[in-house]
């Protein structure tokens, strides 16, 4: 089992593969003063879906495998772009509308899915005071992690991060290493830790049975510096220089694009080509047309882009970032780089060019364990475990 599954199950005594008892304690308790007695409601925050990034894409997967009784609030940026003054009147809007929602008594507990960033923090800090000032329980979800920020935050912001944040009743987050510098900060409630999500149709797409005559390198990511897109670039172009028969394809939109194909083009780096923002059938077919997915990305909180990559065979190259340093083998899943030096991502595209067999090995692995931990449908299934252990009374609760 993955360390991240695994220590979800280890630190809060909750199995993810079993069904844990709801207490009839804890029913009459949250279901006495409301108006539907016959369900539990849950009231989840969450970006608009129509936008891109891992908070956005991990509801979009997960809201098909979750039941009625929890519904969702849109809140932040929407696809359409306006301008500063319109952005902050819909915040307000926003913390309006959110009152007025929670207020309405419907629902048994709230849950908020920021990153650890500073503009995150500050927009769900006002969702988590609302929820709370109403009574309700809140549950946190972090998604990402920024360091910089969690520096700021131990410097300057402890109090007030202590002071807003600390009333949440549970959080949840996507590695093991950010649950013990949640406690290093000294949050003394639950903390469990989770997983993304992937569609489960990759597991089941059949991959091509002749290798094609160039080895063919996928970097797919938004196109900015902190997910490592020049490491990637210049660790193909030294692999390259060393074996003619590669390619690599650049898919994701970001600031960096442009400049990344300047880059390129004046460098003389060949067989590299820049596909765009990729969605749907596009994206999937950047995944299964590739030999490896390369991904030097600085941090993460669990970077979705690797748990498709695996769930369409592929052996990964990445860093031991967020939540892949818990359940990544190395040698097994494919390789973990702890420095950013092109060179050594370059040696280790090397490796997979010259023995493909090698990669098809790791890939089939990788595919079984995101088949065995990662699928939407068993994400959806533990989410709502740890639904029902916040829940439940302290003294028959399972959540640590």
């Amino acid at each position: 089992m993955p360390q991240s599954v695994r220590s979800c199950a280890q630190d809060n005594d909750i199995q993810p593969d079993s069904t844990t008892a709801i207490p009839s304690s804890w029913w009459k308790t949250y279901t006495s003063s409301r108006p539907h007695a016959d369900s539990v409601r849950v009231l989840v925050n969450t970006p608009d879906l129509a936008l891109g990034g891992g908070v956005a894409t991990y509801w979009r997967v997960l809201r098909a495998h979750l039941p009625n009784e929890i519904e969702y609030f849109t809140s932040g940026s929407r696809a359409e772009r306006t301008g500063l003054a319109k952005d902050i009147l819909r915040l307000v809007l926003d913390y309006g509308a959110y009152l007025w929602r929670v207020a309405s008594g419907r629902y048994s507990f709230l849950q908020l899915n920021p990153s650890f960033g500073a503009k995150a923090l500050l927009r769900d800090g006002m969702f988590l005071v609302i929820g709370k000032a109403l009574r309700k329980k809140v549950v946190l979800f972090f998604h990402g992690w920024d360091p910089h920020c969690e520096k700021v935050v131990r410097r300057r912001f402890r109090w007030l991060f202590r002071a807003v944040y600390f009333q949440a009743d549970a959080m949840i987050v996507l590695a093991s290493t950010f649950r013990e510098r949640l406690r290093q900060l000294g949050y003394p409630g639950p903390i469990f830790v989770e997983t993304t999500a992937i569609e489960e149709v990759l597991t089941e797409l059949p991959r091509e049975k002749q290798p094609r005559k160039r080895f063919r390198v996928l970097f797919l990511a938004r196109i900015e510096r902190a997910k490592g897109v020049w490491e990637a670039i210049e660790a193909y172009s030294q692999a390259q220089a060393r074996n003619s028969e590669m390619e690599l394809v650049v898919a994701g939109d970001g600031p960096l694009l442009e400049d990344a194909e300047q880059y390129t083009r004046r460098q003389g780096i060949n067989n590299v080509s820049f596909w765009g923002h990729v969605s749907g059938s596009r994206k999937v077919e950047a995944f299964m047309s590739a030999d490896c997915y390369l991904f030097p990305s600085y941090h993460e909180g669990m970077p979705i882009s690797v748990l498709e990559a695996m769930a369409c065979g592929l052996p990964v190259i990445t860093r031991p970032v967020g939540g892949v340093r818990d359940f990544f083998k190395h040698g097994e899943m494919g390789f973990l780089e702890e420095s950013t030096r092109p060179a050594a991502f370059a040696e280790l595209l090397g490796r997979l060019a010259d023995n493909r067999d090698l990669g098809r090995r790791m890939g089939e692995y990788n595919r079984t364990i995101a088949k065995r931990h990662f699928l939407a449908s068993q994400v959806a299934a533990r989410l709502q475990q740890i639904h029902k252990a916040v829940l439940a009374p302290k003294s028959t609760s399972n959540a640590s």
